[in-house]
Order: C-alpha cells, then sequence, then structure tokens
C-alpha cells in the first residue's frame, strides 16, 4: 500500500521487547529482556546488487518471525558526572551516591518515586541536577547538587497527570515532558488513550507544568535541539507541540492514507533538529518479493519523498548526528527457473519385431517445453520361409518436456545508505550495499556512525550465528568494506557498540552442544582482531559500555533458578574479563567515567538498597569490589572485596 501523502507531515523508528532504553552522556548501557535459553566470507560490499548472487535454492521460502530488538527490560540510575541517583518508590527517598569515595546521601522526593531522568546544563554540558517523578502524589521534584557538592532543597512540581511513567528532557535542559507509554502496562483497556502529556518548563522562575492531550497512544516523544518544538509519534500520526512560554499543540499530522492494522509495525525517528523525520512501515504478512518504501518528511514544508527499496525493510536506524538512515532490506526469495523435465519416451515401432522405443525428449529449457525424442526403427523380423519381414516403422517422437518445479532462490539482503536531507530532492540517489549472500535484518550504529554492525535476531532466521561489520564511512578508503564474524553456533540476541567504534558486545543464545546458560561475545570493530566469546552461567540481562576512548565494559547475568547473579567486568583493548558474583538480583547496570574515577555500577534488589561497585585494581589485572547495602536507611554497610 503507497501511504506517502503530499501534504505537511512527519515520521519516525521503534522495535523493542520491553521498555525504553536507558542513556546518559557516559557511554552506552542496554538492557536485554531475560532468555533462558567454521569460517565465513570477508570482502567489500558491492555497490550495485547482483540479482545473480543467490544462494542455492529451497522448495519453499522460510517462516521467519519479526526482528527482536531486546534493548530495554531495566533502567539504569541515573549517572551526572560522578554522582549516582537512585529511587526507592517504597521509602519515598532518593539516594545521592559520590562514585569518588562511595559516599551516600539521601533526600525526601515525594510519594512513590519511580522515574529519574538527568537534567543537562543550558549549555548541554553534564549537570548534577535530576527530576523524578511520583506516582501516587502525581508531581516532580527537580534535585540539584550546588558548587560546595551539597544538596539543595527540592523543589516541586506540581499537577502532573496520572499515569506518567516515562520522560523526555531536551538537550539544554529547559523542558521536560512527562508522559504514558503504553507499552510499559500490561493489557491496557483499547479505549485508553494515555493522550495526555505534561511539559514542565524548568526555564521558569518557578517551575511550572502545562498538561496537553496528544494523539491515540504515544510511542516516543522527541524535543529538538533548539527546544522550540516537541514531537509526540502516536498511533494516529505525529502531534507537534510548540515549546515556549506558553506550550501548545500546534498541528496533528497523519502519516497514512488510512489508519494501520494493529499487527502492522510502524517505525518512526526524527531527526536531532527536528527538521526531518523517516518512517517505515511493515506488513508482517506482506509477500517478501514486494518492494516496500521508507519515507521522508520535511517538518519545516511538509514536502516527502519515498524512496522505493526491493525488499521488505526490517530495520531503519538513523546516525546521532541525523546526517545519515541506515535501512536493512531483508533477503528475499525470488522464484527459480530450472528446466523441464525430460519429454517421455517414443511409442514402440511396428512390424514383426516391435522397434526400440523413442528416446526421451531433453530437458526443457526454464518454463519451456523440451525437444521431441528421436526416432527409432524397429529390427526385421522373421517371415515364413525365412523372408525377412518389413522391418518397423519409426517410432513416435518423445514427448514434449515437462513443466519445471518451482523453487526459490534466496536473494541477498541490501544495505541502503540515505543521505539526510539530501534524499527528500533525490529519493533515488543513495548508495546499495549487499554483504555476500547474507541473510540480515537488523543493525546497530555507533555514535560516530562510521561503522554498521549487522545481524539477525529472528526466530527462523538462516543467520543467526554471526555479525557482518560493513564500513559506511564515505570519507575511509575502506568504504563499503566488510568483514563477517561467526559466533561458534551461538544465536545473536542483541549488540551493542561502543562510542568510539572499537568495539561491540553481543549477546548471545547459545546453540549446538553447548552446556552455557546464557554468552556474550566482545567484537573488534575498526581492528581485525579475534572476537572473544564467554560463556556465562545465567541469561545475560544488561550490558554497560564505556565512554570514548573505550576501556572498559560490564555485562550482567541473572537466573531464578539458582544459577545465581554475576557481572563481567571487561577491560579493554585487549579483553580481560573478571567475573564478579553479586550479592542480590540485579536491577542496572552502568558505567561511571570522570578524570577521577572509572568504575562499573551495578543496583540490586534490596529492602534498604544496595550499589556494587567494580574498579580496575591498578596494581593487577584483577577488580575491586565494594558492597554499599542500607544507604536508604541511613545504616551504610560498606564491603570491600577482591
Amino acid at each position: 500500500m503507497r501511504f506517502w501523502l503530499r501534504r505537511p507531515g512527519v515520521t519516525v523508528i521503534l522495535l523493542c521487547a520491553g521498555a525504553v532504553p536507558s542513556c546518559t552522556s557516559k557511554g552506552s548501557y542496554e538492557s536485554i529482556a531475560a532468555d533462558d535459553g567454521s569460517g565465513l566470507p570477508s570482502g567489500e560490499a558491492s555497490g550495485v546488487v547482483d540479482p545473480g548472487a543467490a544462494s542455492p535454492t529451497s522448495p519453499v521460502p522460510a517462516v521467519v518471525e519479526p526482528e527482536v530488538e531486546a534493548e530495554s527490560s531495566y533502567r539504569s540510575p541515573v549517572l551526572t558526572g560522578h554522582y549516582i541517583w537512585a529511587t526507592n518508590p517504597d521509602s519515598g527517598q532518593v539516594a545521592l551516591i559520590d562514585a569518588r569515595d562511595r559516599s551516600v546521601r539521601t533526600v525526601e522526593a515525594g510519594h512513590g518515586p519511580e522515574i529519574l531522568a538527568a537534567i543537562p546544563a543550558a549549555d548541554g554540558s553534564v549537570a548534577d541536577r535530576a527530576i523524578v517523578l511520583n506516582r501516587i502524589s502525581r508531581d516532580a521534584t527537580v534535585l540539584a547538587v550546588d558548587d560546595a557538592g551539597e544538596l539543595e532543597e527540592p523543589v516541586f512540581v506540581t499537577d502532573v497527570h496520572a499515569g506518567a511513567n516515562a520522560m523526555t528532557v531536551s538537550s539544554r535542559g529547559r523542558f521536560v515532558i512527562a508522559w504514558t507509554d503504553s507499552a510499559e502496562l500490561a493489557s491496557p483497556d483499547p479505549l485508553e488513550g494515555f493522550q495526555e502529556v505534561t511539559v514542565i518548563d524548568l526555564g521558569a522562575a518557578a517551575p511550572r507544568a502545562t498538561r496537553l492531550s496528544v494523539g491515540y497512544r504515544p510511542s516516543r516523544l522527541f524535543i529538538s535541539e533548539d527546544q522550540s518544538r516537541a514531537f509526540a509519534v502516536t498511533e494516529p500520526g505525529v502531534s507537534v507541540i510548540d515549546l515556549g512560554d506558553e506550550p501548545e499543540v500546534s498541528q496533528d499530522i497523519a502519516l497514512t492514507d488510512e489508519p494501520l492494522p494493529d499487527d502492522w509495525v510502524r517505525d518512526v525517528t526524527l531527526t536531532p533538529d527536528g527538521g526531518y523525520a523517516l518512517v517505515r512501515v511493515q506488513d508482517p504478512a506482506a509477500d517478501p518479493e514486494v518492494e516496500s518504501e521508507v519515507g521522508i518528511v520535511s517538518m519545516q514544508t511538509g514536502e516527502r519523498a519515498a524512496v522505493r527499496l526491493a525488499g521488505p525493510v526490517t530495520d531503519l536506524d538513523l546516525s546521532d548526528d541525523g546526517s545519515l538512515a541506515v535501512a536493512v532490506v531483508s533477503a528475499r526469495y525470488a522464484p527459480a527457473a530450472p528446466a523441464g523435465q525430460a519429454g517421455a519416451g517414443g511409442e514402440p515401432g511396428t512390424g514383426a519385431s516391435s522397434a526400440a522405443a523413442g528416446s526421451g525428449g531433453s530437458a526443457g529449457a526454464a518454463q519451456s517445453a523440451g525437444t521431441a525424442g528421436v526416432e527409432s526403427v524397429g529390427a526385421a523380423g522373421e517371415g515364413d520361409g525365412g523372408t525377412p519381414a518389413t522391418g518397423g516403422s519409426a517410432a513416435s517422437t518423445g514427448g514434449t518436456g515437462g513443466a519445471p518445479e518451482v523453487t526459490y532462490d534466496r536473494l541477498p539482503s541490501q544495505i541502503a545508505l540515505l543521505p539526510v536531507p539530501g534524499i527528500l530532492d533525490r529519493p533515488d540517489s543513495f548508495d546499495l550495499a549487499t554483504v555476500g549472500d547474507e541473510m540480515v535484518r537488523s543493525v546497530s550504529l555507533s555514535t560516530q556512525g562510521s561503522y554498521a554492525v549487522l545481524f539477525s535476531t529472528a526466530e527462523g532466521a538462516e543467520d543467526r550465528d554471526h555479525i557482518t561489520i560493513l564500513n559506511i564511512d564515505p570519507a575511509s578508503s575502506g568504504y563499503l568494506g566488510y568483514r563477517t564474524e561467526p559466533l561458534r553456533s551461538s544465536f545473536v540476541r542483541s549488540v551493542l557498540v561502543a562510542a568510539d567504534d572499537s568495539y561491540a558486545v553481543a549477546v548471545l543464545t547459545p546453540g549446538g552442544n553447548s552446556s552455557a546458560a546464557g554468552a556474550f561475545a566482545v567484537i573488534p570493530v575498526i581492528e581485525d582482531l579475534a572476537i572473544r566469546i564467554e560463556p556465562t552461567e545465567a541469561p545475560p540481562v544488561a550490558v554497560a559500555i564505556g565512554p570514548a576512548p573505550t576501556t572498559m565494559a560490564a555485562v550482567t547475568t541473572s537466573s531464578s533458578n539458582g544459577a545465581g547473579h554475576f557481572t563481567y567486568f571487561v577491560r579493554l583493548p585487549d579483553p580481560v574479563i573478571n567475573k564478579v558474583e553479586l550479592l542480590s538480583l540485579p536491577l542496572a547496570t552502568g558505567i561511571v567515567a570522570t578524570d577521577e574515577i572509572e568504575a562499573a555500577y551495578v543496583a540490586q534488589s534490596h529492602p534498604e538498597g544496595r550499589l556494587t561497585f567494580i574498579e580496575p585494581d591498578p596494581e593487577t589485572q584483577n577488580v575491586i569490589v565494594h558492597d554499599l547495602t542500607g544507604f536508604e536507611q541511613g545504616r551504610l554497610t560498606a564491603i570491600g572485596r577482591q
């Protein structure tokens, strides 16, 4: 179905198996939904797709489930510089932990503080400020640390709408928008649209809240870099909010000619400046041979363009600066054209003795008949008195070739590199790459956007046991070069790329004969070095990678079957892994990295609060562990271990 309209509009993307990913300016963080559970080619990706480079045929195309981007089951505690903020909804307290000396202070926030977010400074830099949503009292609390390191008096913002469970903060800290993410709720009533949002203006003399209504069931919310507008992605389209002293909804923009069926996937994402939006729509029952489109819309003029691609687009990712969109066109299946079956043999000859049958027809060319069989003359028979009888007549011609059996060739996946905003004016001008005959369905980009890590997570996908690294930097001499890394019969669940492109961490489900409950791989991205695969006793549930230059990562595992809870601390660049047992159920994992401290931290479930710090030992390749327990009740117990 063509859905692009020539009238003002917007566009955007989300593939998720849980909540919203939690990130800070100090590294990359990813939470993964719990899961119980030979050399490959390298070369250069071609700029022109060769349909002839197909894999062997199969009788019918494989049924592949939709891609799963498992990127957010838990939330990280909020990190601002070297301070870590954590909430206790039961006690109503927020704890402030100084990672440098592991000192802890607490402050009363409100009734039922649950959702925390960091507030940046007016110039976009890190500031020691945070805001927390209080579910029961239906308000928000702004918390800050002054230059002397003392907690300031909390500032309360009243009149937050009921049921808010998510926040979006502007990049320069003036606006916070509280909204309700229905994906976080279990079986919501279909009449409940969660359309109310609360715009909190922190730039006013006294912070104030304005409640507005947007479209049905918002799924993402963006604020432009200049803090002038916000965009709520909803099921009908996009609601545009004009910010400023008097926030208001100025426009509701439809993205399709008609509402999409409930089982369709729509991904929408906006560039950081709010100038352009991109959208992909996927019908899960669509014919894999049918072309699809990625759309781009100017948010200023409403001009739209559609980029036609050769097959279903299963993922769409945007670089951090908004200059490049990467669309993954999954492998497609096209009917093969095999030869016809051989023609039938000719009829026997006539005469005193039967002639031999004519030979069979030759194999037919694709979709055509075979040639006729060769005639045969019967041998002379024996007549009365020994007179030879006339030989048999020639056989009839062979039958025509049979109709071909319908089989399918798998055509390779394609990676479309769409320049933004140039693709709006020239929707047919973009680079298209293939990576051998690989089937890829998902992509992860780093902050720098120089490499794309390609993989598949879907059940039934043929190529889930490896990842492919594609150079997408057009200024590089290796542009469109790629290499593929095998994962030893393990299946990809998720991939997170370091901000400086140096490494990626892939979360795996062990396959083959492995007895491991989980696994992860540390993968060099820039350098073609050996990857390291680490089996784990429990499935990974969270990953954190430090900021650039990347020197550490942490992978936390957890199990409810008695296998225990662990964090694997990874030193980089030469991966050295230390396994640390945790004292209780992990809730979130992160990395704190400043000039004064570099460490991983793991928040854990405990009635009085618990946090574990893991630091590299400067004297050895081991780690130093500090467990803090009881900080929310003022009875801090600090335990150091190695």
